[in-house]
């Protein structure tokens, strides 16, 4: 195993690596800013969602836990907005719920947005050291646009971007077992998380006895139920409204399957099933080649960037705000480029960063480009991750 360590060294401010240093003359300015952004989106969407709690999808939680602990049905695999998560995410929501509405919301609100956004900053102090807090004010508002629907509606997701994250930042300084935790806290929370378990089980042995006691534990912590023949009932339910929320049909989800029947490209089901197998391979690869070529801290973090690439493109019920993890991921990376004098990479992410936020900019981008552009830009950084990893193979590679 390589030592952990960051991407680059600190750099001193005036040199030749001025890098981020150079975009503004006072970036503490630009921290404040970034910081009051997120605070005053926070405080209206929670304002917007008191008045109207239609548009947040906690109800959806909060029904849940009280479905839970009353032994009634949780699963309902004909409702779109109906509970999709494991038997386990009802005990995460309870101490939320157990402020009633609708502090419960916007508590949860608070607390995701807190996560994600620490997970992020841990990542940034890890590979942009000596320009953590630029690089952070730049990349929240670069996001910002596309955080909008996903504060809005308090999705879990972003609350376990805000586990895979600190969880991604502990494997890249090889604290194995708080790394397993966060990644099965988000397991936990939502099953998407998954990928990344296996990912990093896969890539790093010192990761594969914690993971596996953690998602043991994930499994057996809804037996605390008063009720074992209640949970077994509840846990056969979950796999089949897991197993038809993975066919949705045609619908307005930002996954590659949805962008391609807006191309005219309807696949059959069994096509794209071997498509997105054909995908989880090929992200395995990468990941491999980026754990064996790039520097521990970098690779491991590259392996967090291929999994929610592949999340979005791949899971067939992508939505809005599941682009906002992407986003962050986009913003770290230009970040990097910044810092090494590649001006063109970071412009080039940076300006992908603001495309995934489209439905912030009015409807007349909004709905000519909904379903596909998302996917679209998820593949373009698919493609620019690969032309990285691929490149540091060749130059890693030994000659003869």
């Amino acid at each position: 195993m390589k030592n952990a360590g960051t991407v680059t060294p600190p750099l001193e401010g005036g040199g030749q690596g001025e890098g981020w240093l150079s975009v503004v003359r006072r970036p503490q300015t630009l921290s404040i800013i970034a910081w009051s952004a997120w605070g005053i989106l926070l405080v209206a969407v929670s304002i917007l969602v008191v008045r109207s709690p239609i548009r947040s999808i906690f109800d959806t939680y909060r029904e849940g836990v009280h479905h839970w602990w009353a032994s009634q049905p949780l699963y309902n695999a004909s409702d779109p907005r109906g509970f999709v998560y494991l038997t386990s995410s009802p005990l995460l929501f309870t101490p939320f719920v157990l402020f009633g509405p609708p502090f419960d919301d916007l508590l949860w609100r608070v607390c995701s947005v807190a996560l994600f956004l620490a997970g992020v900053w841990r990542l940034v102090r890890i590979l942009v050291p000596a320009q953590a807090p630029l690089a952070m004010a730049i990349i929240m508002l670069l996001i910002l646009p596309a955080a909008g629907v996903n504060v809005q509606r308090g999705q879990a997701e972003m609350a376990m971007a805000g586990m895979m994250f600190p969880g991604a930042a502990d494997a890249a300084t090889e604290r194995w077992w708080r790394s397993a935790a966060f990644l099965c806290l988000g397991f936990a929370l939502k099953p998407l998380a998954l990928v990344l378990v296996l990912l990093y089980g896969a890539l790093y042995r010192p990761l594969r006895i914690p993971l596996a006691i953690g998602v043991l534990i994930v499994l057996a912590a809804p037996f605390l139920h008063s009720d074992p023949g209640y949970v077994l009932a509840q846990d056969r339910a979950m796999i089949d409204t897991l197993l038809t929320a993975a066919q949705p049909g045609i619908t307005r989800f930002n996954d590659i399957a949805m962008m391609l029947h807006r191309f005219g490209a309807d696949l059959p089901a069994a096509l794209m099933l071997t498509i997105r197998v054909a995908a989880a391979m090929l992200t395995l690869w990468l990941a491999l080649i980026a754990v064996r070529t790039m520097p521990h801290a970098e690779g491991a973090v590259t392996v967090l960037a291929l999994a929610v690439t592949f999340l979005v493109l791949f899971n067939p019920r992508t939505e809005l705000g599941s682009y906002m993890n992407l986003g962050a991921l986009v913003g770290l990376f230009a970040a990097i480029a910044w810092v090494r004098e590649q001006r063109v990479a970071a412009v080039s992410l940076a300006l992908l960063v603001l495309g995934l936020g489209t439905q912030a900019y009015g409807n007349w981008i909004y709905r000519s480009t909904d379903v596909w552009l998302k996917p679209l830009l998820g593949l373009v950084y698919f493609a620019y991750l690969a032309h990285r990893i691929l490149g540091r193979r060749l130059v890693t590679a030994p000659v003869g």
